[in-house]
C-alpha cells in the first residue's frame, strides 16, 4: 500500500509590515512604544513612520482659552521629534516624521489612512477612573478608528523576546 503525504495547508493570508506608525508625545509611554515597534521593523524590515499631534484644544484650555496657533509650535516639535527618531529609531528604520495641528486621535488616524499604515504601535498611560473620564483616552479612540490593526503598550514594561521562526 502506498501513502501519499498531503503538504500542509497554507494560509492564503500574509503578514505583510511595510510601514509602521508610533504616534509620540514625548512621555515614557510613547516611549516604550517605539521601544516596542523597533523589533517588528527589523523582522518585516518596515519603516517606522513618527507623528506627533499639537492638539491646540489643549494648549488654549492651558492658557485659559488664548487662541493658539498650531504653526508656532510645529517647528519645534519637529525638530525635537526628528531628533527622537535619529537617536532611538535610527536611519535605518526611520521612515517619515510627522508633525500636524489637531486632536491627536483624528490625527494618528488620519496619518495611518493617508499614509496606508500597515500597524499602529501605541502606549497607554493607563489611568483609570476619575483621571480617565476626564483626560478620555486616545488610545481607545484610535483602538475604534483605526483602519489598521494597532498594538497598545502598556506603562508597565515587558520584555520582548526576538527569535527566529
Amino acid at each position: 500500500m502506498k501513502t501519499t503525504t498531503q503538504p500542509a495547508p497554507s494560509d492564503a493570508r500574509t503578514l505583510n509590515l511595510a510601514n509602521i506608525l508610533v504616534p509620540i508625545d514625548f512621555t515614557k509611554t510613547s516611549s516604550n512604544a517605539l521601544w516596542y515597534a523597533k523589533p517588528f521593523a527589523r523582522s518585516f524590515d518596515a519603516r517606522i513612520t513618527l507623528v506627533h499631534a499639537i492638539d491646540t484644544l489643549a494648549y488654549a484650555a492651558s492658557m485659559r482659552y488664548v487662541p493658539v496657533n498650531g504653526e508656532l509650535l510645529m517647528a519645534p516639535a519637529e525638530r525635537r521629534l526628528e531628533a527622537l527618531g535619529i537617536d532611538a529609531v535610527g536611519e535605518e528604520l526611520l521612515g517619515d516624521i510627522l508633525v500636524r495641528a489637531g486632536t491627536p486621535f483624528e490625527v494618528i488616524t488620519n496619518v495611518a489612512r493617508e499614509w496606508d499604515v500597515d500597524l499602529i504601535v501605541i502606549g497607554t498611560h493607563g489611568y483609570s477612573g476619575i483621571r480617565h473620564f476626564f483626560q478620555g483616552s486616545t488610545t481607545e479612540r484610535v483602538v475604534r478608528e483605526a483602519p489598521c490593526p494597532v498594538l497598545v503598550v502598556h506603562p508597565t514594561e515587558h520584555e520582548v523576546v526576538q527569535h527566529e521562526c
